[in-house]
């Protein structure tokens, strides 16, 4: 098994502080490493985003490309905390699956996550793969980017039109805080504003839900480097009082 990831000098905190510090290289997994050029200055879907995520499928569509048939894949975002050992329980979870996907929104029309999943690169998921490149390139370089025209929207969009390929939700061990509302006081299906880490107040970070057998946390529904560090220390340290 591969872990492929990529990660610009904004993002060292996480690679340094958590993502490096606990990855679980066990027998069997190696792990693929890419810094990219800064193309995107600010935070989520600011200037410079979409040609960042460009850059990122291009590095997937690589690998994709230049891999052992019968190995599985790991693409993971660099926001992200190992809990233990992955290979023997990602690839149970696959099974006989194409891919399978953390799930960071409770639509399941956009709730695969572009962050983290597992797949075996077949012809069908380079398939897959090589069209959300395709498409993210033909989107107008000159115009926003909003989720519509983000790198998950397209993944997703893409996907939902391939019945051919066999996709999966990874279980809840790989784990967001956003897909739990429980005690969130500004939260409507309408307005989800109150998912996000830095909109809950203290009482409500502190009572966040966290599975209890946590083996991967990606640090999404979180904007800004400081937020998304805040709630990696947050989630380990409570892991870490609750042992």
């Amino acid at each position: 098994m591969k872990v492929c990831i990529t990660y610009t000098d904004l993002h060292s905190p996480f690679f340094e502080n958590h993502f490096i510090d606990s990855f679980p290289f066990e027998e069997g997994v190696s792990l693929i490493v890419k810094k990219m050029p800064q193309k995107c200055k600010g935070g989520l879907f600011s200037e410079g985003w979409r040609d960042q995520m460009i850059e990122k499928q291009k590095f997937i569509n690589e690998n994709l490309l230049n891999c052992d048939s019968n190995e599985l894949l790991v693409f993971s975002d660099v926001d992200v905390r190992f809990y233990g050992n992955i290979k023997d329980d990602l690839t149970e979870c696959l099974s006989d699956h194409d891919i399978a996907f953390m799930k960071d929104h409770n639509s399941d029309e956009i709730g695969k996550c572009g962050g983290f999943f597992v797949l075996k690169p077949n012809d069908k998921i380079k398939e897959v793969f090589a069209q959300v490149l395709k498409t993210l390139q033909e989107f107008d370089s000159n115009s926003p980017t909003s989720f519509q025209t983000s790198e998950q929207q397209t993944i997703n969009s893409v996907l939902n039109k391939r019945k051919d390929v066999k996709w999966k939700y990874l279980p809840s061990r790989y784990y967001t805080h956003g897909l739990y509302i429980e005690g969130i006081r500004n939260f409507s299906e309408e307005n989800q504003a109150g998912l996000w880490w830095e909109n809950k107040s203290d009482e409500e970070k502190e009572n966040t839900f966290i599975v209890e057998d946590l083996k991967v946390h990606h640090a999404n529904w979180a904007k800004g480097l400081d937020n998304k560090l805040e709630l990696l220390d947050f989630i380990f340290n409570k892991k870490e009082r609750g042992k």
